[in-house]
Parts: structure tokens; C-alpha cells; sequence
């Protein structure tokens, strides 16, 4: 059967895979995956998550890391192809997991939807297992979604994930790596990379090697591509649709919550530039 989640987990490690080292084979698998999710598991009116499809069939509702690991997968795959659609597609779905699982009492989310037939009692999880927990996957997407919007509510709900995991991460960190991990991220700066280019040109693509040779979990990179993509970016970030080409070349803008340094043709200059910054 094909789950939801490890779909969003597999998304991730191919997208991650191409952007280290690109290869048309990793981002066929994750561009693939994305779309079996999106005709299979997905609900056509309402938007929703299925569990699993299995035989033809479509299982019960998702459960919250379902959403969380397929959000991370998007967001790793709009970084390696730069489709805006996995943007959007990342919106929605975290709208859904805030609407359906958040607790708005003691914060976290639970593992079940409110009102779902086969579950008795809702839980949240806690820890990482096997797999992460939907709560520290959650934790990484959201700072990322502010990052990439500017949107200080993401921000906020990442926050408050940190306060429900808080006697855990004091008491036993060892329990919630991905949790920490996601922690340390949040207590630094996030910085965009923001480069102006034709996707498939090749001055556009030196800029993005150099960006991805510096990858970090708190560096996003986006692509103003003159296009929709870049009106999408813009209608959450104006800053964005104001970076353009230089000189006919493609131009990288380096910036923190969008106050950006002037921008570079050159990819050893971007290169200098982000070797400062780690």
C-alpha cells in the first residue's frame, strides 16, 4: 500500500537528492510521487488527505503527519523545479492541519482529526520514533512558510509547538532529535536566496549550483522567473517581484526577512558571499 506520509518523507529525499546533485531520475521519482498523492490520495472537493491507497482504494482520513511529512516534501520539491504549484499546494495543506488537528488549548497537534469515527481517544505524539513526529516536521515547515511569506503567524504556531514539546526538549532531548533539531533552526536567522533567471538558462543555473553547495536549513531559495511563478512569490512577498535579471544576466539576492544586499551576476561572488554567512 502506498501511505501518504512516507510518500512526503520519499518526495523529500528525491528532491533533496537532485538539488546535491542533480539528476533527472531523482526529480522524475519525486515530480511522481507528488503526482500519484495529489490524484490518489487526495480529496477532490474537499482537499483533504487520505491515509493510503491500496488496490484501487483510498483508506480513512489522514492523520497529522501525513500532512506535515507531505508539506515538507513540497517544499523540498519547489526547491529542486521551482513549480509554484507545490508552494500553494503547501499552503493549503498546512491551512487543513492547522484547521483539523491543532489543539487551541494546550497547543501541539493531535495525531487524529476532531470527530473521526475510529479513533476513540486523540494523542499527540511526542517523540520521534522511526519516523519523525508530525509536531517536529511541523516545527521546520512552518519557519520555512514564514521564510518563504513573511507570514509572522507561521512563525508564531512554530513558537508555540516549541513551548508544548518544552519539558520534553529539557528533560529528554534525546527523544525528540528532530525536534531540536528543528529548535537550533529557529534560533537563527532564515535568509532567501532569491535568484532572478530563466529557469533553464545556463547563468541562471550556476547561480542555483552555488546556492545549493551552501545549502542550510535555515537558507530558502527561490526563483524570480519573470513568470507566474514569480507573481506567486510576489503575492506573498512583494519584495520578490521587484528582482529582476542584471545586465541581461541573471542576478542572486541575498537577504534576511527580505532586506536584501544588492545583487551579484557572478556565481564566485554569491559563493564568497555565502561562505561569510555559514
Amino acid at each position: 500500500k502506498a501511505i501518504t506520509a512516507w510518500n512526503g518523507l520519499m518526495i523529500s529525499a528525491f528532491a533533496r537528492a537532485y538539488q546535491l546533485s542533480p539528476g533527472p531520475a531523482d526529480l522524475a521519482a519525486a515530480q511522481q510521487a507528488t503526482a500519484f498523492v495529489r490524484r490518489h490520495l487526495t480529496d477532490a472537493a474537499t482537499g483533504r488527505l487520505r491515509r493510503s491507497f491500496r488496490g484501487g482504494t483510498a483508506s480513512v482520513d489522514g492523520f497529522a503527519e501525513d500532512y506535515a511529512c507531505l508539506i515538507q516534501g513540497l517544499l523540498d520539491l519547489y526547491e529542486a523545479d521551482f513549480d509554484a504549484r507545490h508552494l500553494s499546494w503547501a499552503l493549503g495543506l498546512q491551512a487543513l492541519q492547522d484547521d483539523l488537528f491543532w489543539d487551541p488549548a494546550g497547543g501541539g497537534y493531535f495525531s487524529s482529526a476532531e470527530g473521526a469515527a475510529d479513533v476513540l481517544i486523540r494523542i499527540k505524539e511526542l517523540h520521534d520514533g522511526a519516523e519523525p513526529s508530525a509536531g517536529a516536521v511541523s516545527a521546520l515547515n512552518l519557519l520555512r512558510l514564514a521564510a518563504i511569506t513573511g507570514e509572522e503567524s507561521y512563525r508564531e504556531r512554530a513558537e508555540a509547538l516549541f513551548g508544548c514539546f518544552g519539558k520534553r526538549l529539557r528533560e529528554q532531548p534525546e527523544s525528540v532529535p528532530h525536534m531540536l533539531a528543528a529548535r537550533a533552526v529557529s534560533l537563527r536567522p532564515f535568509q532567501q536566496i532569491v535568484i532572478a533567471g530563466q529557469p533553464e538558462a545556463a547563468d541562471t543555473r550556476a547561480l542555483l549550483q552555488v546556492s545549493r553547495q551552501a545549502a542550510s536549513f535555515n537558507r530558502i531559495v527561490l526563483l524570480a522567473d519573470g513568470g507566474a511563478g514569480q507573481a506567486f512569490l510576489a503575492r506573498h512577498q512583494p519584495a520578490v517581484g521587484a528582482m529582476h535579471p542584471q545586465g541581461g544576466r541573471a542576478a542572486a539576492y541575498v537577504c534576511q526577512d527580505f532586506a536584501c544586499r544588492a545583487p551579484v551576476t557572478e556565481p564566485e561572488a554569491l559563493r564568497a558571499w555565502l561562505r561569510e554567512q555559514r
